[in-house]
């Protein structure tokens, strides 16, 4: 069970807490000491992979939080270091349904910023891939072989692949910031 409870002051809190524990004491449950918190909104709090936090202008974001953007940007990094031979196709579609299912789970909340990190540092060890498959290669043989333009977006890591039909068609890596950020609208029931 999660429980998130929002007051004045530490104390009013303290006082919160131990009325909660009674009420689950009563109904056979426990409030886990270890996963307790109290802390002011204005330092913040993770919470299932997102930061909320308050800040000076009065606004409470929620963002997602740096541990879950560092873990996601090891495990893309682990994957692209662990396919050194594999066409750009397979890696491309080994990588897109993490990166976009990462990018769908952040898309309610303050992201557009992390999504173009996460683009950028997607962006560099996919250009390190290429660059270690092809050594004897020159960087702009590399950049016409695996990136191209696409949407008014440049450096996009691309490929193309034959269709069952034996149609040419490009195949492009998922980029992050192109989810649209959709708000939840406050309902003032």
């Amino acid at each position: 069970m999660i429980l998130y409870i929002s007051g004045a002051s530490e104390k009013v809190l303290m006082k919160v807490k131990s009325e909660v524990q009674t009420f689950l004491a009563a109904h056979g449950l426990t409030l886990s000491e270890e996963k307790t918190k109290i802390t002011a909104i204005s330092n913040g709090f993770n919470f299932l992979g997102f930061n909320v936090r308050r800040y000076n202008n009065s606004k409470t974001l929620v963002k997602p939080s740096k541990e879950s953007i560092k873990d996601f940007l090891n495990k893309i990094r682990a994957l692209i270091k662990s396919k050194p031979s594999v066409k750009a196709s397979v890696l491309i579609s080994q990588l897109n349904p993490v990166i976009s299912g990462w990018a769908n789970y952040y898309k309610h909340c303050v992201a557009q910023k992390a999504f173009a990190y996460v683009d950028s540092h997607i962006f560099r060890s996919l250009w390190r891939w290429a660059k270690k498959r092809h050594p004897n290669k020159s960087a702009n043989w590399v950049r016409e072989k695996y990136f191209r333009t696409r949407n008014q977006r440049q450096w996009v890591f691309s490929t193309t692949t034959i269709t069952r039909s034996g149609v040419k068609e490009w195949q492009d890596i998922f980029i992050a910031s192109s989810v649209p950020i959709r708000r939840h609208i406050k309902n003032s029931h």
